[in-house]
């Protein structure tokens, strides 16, 4: 196996920088050691109730007098984001003036909105070790949050993508992500892509990644997605000696805001338990303000029947 060296040329790092609805939580951009390509990676948030698509964040690269070599649209990692989620986002560039770059930019971003509903992906096996992750992916629709009818979501499904970014210290240091294209029909429900000689996903962060980072990661934070089921199950791994140990996994099943045209129960229910509270606050400040009038009443009544007397 070559080991690659990598120069890294680091840049600053934006911190929540709004851009409409999607913000820019950090980026990156490191020259691999070889030349031959300048990557930019980071992360986005998605601050609104709904899901979106096709998100590309238009990147300038700076030479160091602050002039623009080249302009690259990266794209998310996620096809569609999930409102309240993060999304990787990685892109490249091959030009011939790449190792000039100094800092990069975020010149603005363009996305879509999306009407897709939420379903449900799971990991049924999962191990990283030293750069490599390695999972079963699960169509398990029992795992739906907030969701209606079963016969809805009893879909197969393929083209699956397993999407991945490493931390050191909450700080992003690789972007990568696997896939694995199935024939129809695709994996069932209920189906493990371990089942009937399905290959796992494998999932590597080596070029043009910087290697010490790498290695020293000390998180995992991987989601998965096909053409039919957007992301919304994620699964964090809390790194120790270049490993995922079994007790270090952290399962996350988040209950999401459904942009259909009925919304989603759970924001439905929220909705319910906010109006009852603030119907219930109202009956209360009326019901004091009775109080309060019949006290005032009642001294006056007093005060009359002893001037009389």
């Amino acid at each position: 196996m070559v080991v690659l060296l990598i120069i890294v040329c680091e840049v600053k790092v934006t911190s929540c920088a709004e851009l409409g609805e999607i913000k820019v939580l950090s980026f990156r951009g490191l020259l691999s050691s070889d030349g031959y390509v300048y990557v930019v990676f980071g992360e986005i948030y998605n601050s609104a109730n709904k899901f979106v698509k096709n998100v590309k964040i238009e990147v300038a690269l700076l030479n160091s007098q602050g002039e623009t070599i080249a302009k690259i649209n990266a794209s998310s990692s996620l096809s569609i984001i999930p409102p309240k989620r993060r999304s990787p986002f990685v892109g490249y560039y091959w030009g011939a003036n790449r190792n000039f770059v100094w800092k990069v930019s975020v010149n603005k971003i363009v996305y879509e909105y999306s009407d897709q509903c939420p379903r449900i992906l799971a990991f049924s096996y999962r191990y990283y070790f030293n750069g490599s992750l390695t999972v079963h992916v699960l169509n398990n629709y029992t795992l739906v949050v907030g969701q209606g009818p079963i016969d809805v979501i009893r879909n197969a499904t393929n083209n699956i993508k397993v999407v991945a970014a490493l931390y050191l210290q909450d700080r992003i240091v690789g972007v990568s992500a696997g896939f694995l294209n199935l024939d129809d029909p695709g994996l069932l429900p209920d189906m493990d892509t371990s089942e009937e000689g399905r290959p796992p996903i494998s999932v590597d962060f080596a070029y043009p990644f910087n290697e010490t980072e790498v290695a020293l990661a000390d998180k995992i934070v991987a989601s998965v997605e096909s053409r039919d089921f957007v992301a919304q199950y994620q699964l964090i791994g809390l790194i120790k000696d270049r490993q995922v140990k079994e007790d270090g996994w952290i399962q996350v099943y988040e209950e999401l805001l459904n942009n259909g045209k009925d919304g989603n129960e759970a924001s439905r229910r929220w909705e319910s338990i906010l109006t009852l509270i603030i119907l219930s606050t109202i009956v209360v400040i009326v019901l004091l303000l009775l109080l309060l009038s019949r006290k005032k009443e009642r001294k006056k009544h007093i005060k009359k029947r002893l001037k009389n007397d």
